[in-house]
């Protein structure tokens, strides 16, 4: 346990210590384990997605299925994020993006999803902002796996941005995968259940969905 604490305070070393000692006493050691559960945490870029994800997956002993088409940018153009790659660099990073999720997920019967198929399809479409330079069998699939979820949390655009290495700097984009989310939600008649507020705030909606009260 003392290796989680100190990981854990690493990873949120720029939140007041007060907001992080929060975290991690009243959410953190509390172990549990969900059975056969597909979560997924969607939302645009700078939205909270990874740290949302891997503070769920520490409390409920899920495995992590990272962010994929941030590790397939990272590992094949580092340095780069996906504003600035052209059009055929987008479609390759976004097909083994898919390829790389599917895998995973696709052989876990407990996990809970960095971004998903949902938020990564989104960025993609976003991006190519034009029907006839898209895949359709990547859209296709994408679309197909986005329903193997069990509980799927979104993130609403309300953190403000931080820039990164990562992360374009593109107001506009960020707006866009935000909208194409919620789209393929309605598209593909979605539940899911809307996250917002501070850290702790989000923490506590989670709990009171994944663990409701006896009585």
């Amino acid at each position: 346990m003392r290796n989680l604490e100190i990981n854990f305070t690493n990873h949120f070393q720029k939140l007041p210590e007060k907001i992080y000692k929060l975290i991690f006493y009243n959410f953190l050691m509390i172990d549990q384990k969900l059975e056969s559960r597909k979560i997924v945490v969607l939302g645009t870029y700078c939205s909270g997605k990874t740290t949302l994800s891997e503070i769920i997956s520490k409390r409920y002993n899920l495995t992590l299925s990272e962010d994929a088409l941030k590790l397939e940018i990272d590992e094949n153009f580092v340095g780069r994020n996906f504003n600035n790659l052209n059009n055929e660099e987008a479609m390759v990073i976004s097909v083994r993006a898919f390829k790389r999720r599917k895998k995973f997920e696709m052989k876990n019967t407990s996990f809970v999803s960095d971004a998903g198929f949902i938020s990564e399809l989104a960025y993609y479409l976003s991006y190519i902002n034009n029907e006839k330079n898209t895949s359709p069998s990547l859209v296709k699939n994408s679309l197909d796996y986005s329903q193997i979820y069990t509980e799927v949390f979104y993130l609403p655009m309300e953190i403000e941005f931080q820039q990164d290495n990562y992360r374009p700097n593109n107001l506009e984009l960020r707006k866009n995968i935000d909208n194409k989310i919620r789209e393929i939600l309605k598209e593909k008649n979605i539940n899911f259940k809307t996250i917002s507020g501070n850290i702790p705030e989000r923490i506590n909606q989670i709990e009171n969905y994944l663990e409701p009260k006896k009585g």
